[in-house]
């Protein structure tokens, strides 16, 4: 049962995280040309974007997972 209040507190962290932070980018680099000893090369910015609702999801399934009640 510690697990489960332990993944619900994870989830609700994740979630308040994701509010807060509503996307993350990565750099990609790729060989476009090489031509004898001269090489071109393009770095690229890639954005992608969390919705608001799967922060909401995120923190309504762990507060869920909080009020599951502990079996005797």
């Amino acid at each position: 049962m510690k697990l489960m209040r332990i993944l619900a507190v994870v989830l609700i962290l994740l979630g308040i995280s994701s509010l807060f932070y509503s996307g993350f980018s990565y750099t990609t680099s790729r060989q476009t040309a090489e031509i004898g000893s001269f090489e071109l090369s393009v770095k690229e910015t890639e954005q992608i974007s969390l919705p608001a609702w799967l922060g909401w999801m995120l923190i309504a399934s762990g507060c869920c997972l909080l009020l599951i009640p502990r079996r005797s």
